[in-house]
């Protein structure tokens, strides 16, 4: 491992998205002996808020095969709620109790997707330079993409309670 840095990071973008303290991340790293490099802001007002815990996010960070990753988080859709929305969804709300982790659907690797969301999380789903949640069915037949179901070998109850559509 080379180490992490949260500034112009991926990995600073996900902390964020999580709204975990970066000084708390930093802190954690350097105890089981990874490298934090730059700065890393102690953002207080985040304390108490972070979507998954501190030790999760470790884990998910040092189980990781691949080091593409994406932030994924995991739930299940109403096919009628997806239908009635004309499969354009623009914010969900992920139910407290699902899991998020990290997942490569291009590799088809990840890491454990056990980070269990501490509270409901609400995103909007859109794109910005390359910044953004978009929402993507777990496709086992696609020839391109890799499944979480297919890599995991996992069951529906996997994906948890459903998610709310919001619009």
């Amino acid at each position: 491992q080379g180490g992490y840095r949260y500034e112009e990071s991926y990995f600073g973008d996900m902390v964020d998205s999580l709204n975990l303290n970066p000084a708390r991340v930093k802190k954690i790293l350097t105890e089981h002996g990874y490298r934090a490099y730059g700065r890393f802001p102690n953002r207080k007002n985040r304390n108490g808020k972070e979507q998954v815990s501190y030790e999760q996010f470790y884990e998910e960070l040092i189980n990781s095969c691949c080091g593409a990753n994406l932030l994924t988080y995991i739930g299940r859709v109403s096919l009628k709620e997806l239908y009635e929305a004309d499969f354009s969804l623009k914010e969900v709300i992920i139910p407290k109790g699902n899991c998020c982790g990290l997942f490569s659907s291009t590799y088809g690797g990840g890491s454990l997707l056990e980070m269990e969301l501490k509270r409901d999380v609400k995103l909007k789903l859109e794109v910005k330079d390359y910044h953004g949640f978009r929402f993507r069915l777990d496709d086992e037949r696609s020839k391109y993409d890799c499944s979480v179901r297919h890599v995991y070998g996992v069951d529906d109850s996997f994906f948890g309670d459903a998610v709310r559509i919001v619009s």
